[in-house]
């Protein structure tokens, strides 16, 4: 399952993300490079949450909780019934050269396949401006489709659904691509 919607949030709501997460790039960038080995990806992130998300909200700022709360109603009225609680959010930040093998997200606890179809992750991009030929794009193997990191844009999808980045080429330039991520999920 892959949704999409493009101007997810108000203007004010996105300005407020958005300036949220330049505050946290130089926190991002003092820390190791991502779990899967991509030195041009760095993130904040807050996991094992059982649905819990003071400690984001704490650290993040107060705007998580609507926009976490804003992000679940829009994937239950669009799949007609309830998800998981929350159990990870973070900030990412990738540069010129990011790029992500085909993969399904796994997680460090053993679960049932089936069970990944039962659980949600979602991007917002949380940049200013994004180019097509800048590269970047989020894809998926079900729908063969590519997602464009354009501003403002929501993608959900099942955490069974294969899926990867296209590199973010040299036109990129300085640009740095941002997503607030959030994981749904029975990962107890």
């Amino acid at each position: 399952m892959i949704l999409s919607v493009d101007n997810f949030l108000d203007n004010e709501t996105f300005d407020i993300l958005n300036a949220s997460m330049l505050s946290k790039i130089d926190s991002a960038k003092s820390r190791t490079a991502d779990d899967v080995g991509n030195e041009k990806s760095y993130s904040v992130s807050y996991t094992g949450l059982h649905g819990d998300i003071l400690l984001p909200s704490m650290h993040l700022g107060a705007h998580i909780r609507p926009i976490i709360d804003k992000v679940r109603n829009y994937i239950e009225t669009e799949i007609g019934k309830s998800v998981p609680d929350v159990e990870s959010t973070h900030y990412a930040f990738m540069s010129q050269g990011y790029v992500i093998r085909r993969h399904v997200d796994s997680v460090s606890t053993p679960i049932d396949f089936d069970e990944l179809a039962k659980n949600y992750k979602a991007f917002i991009f949380s940049h200013n401006e994004w180019e097509e030929e800048w590269g970047g794009h989020l894809c998926f193997k079900s729908t063969e489709e590519e997602y464009l990191p354009l501003p403002n844009r929501l993608v959900v999808y099942t955490t069974d659904e294969p899926h990867w980045t296209i590199l973010m080429n040299e036109k990129s330039g300085d640009a740095t691509r941002m997503i607030m991520g959030i994981r749904f999920g029975n990962y107890y």
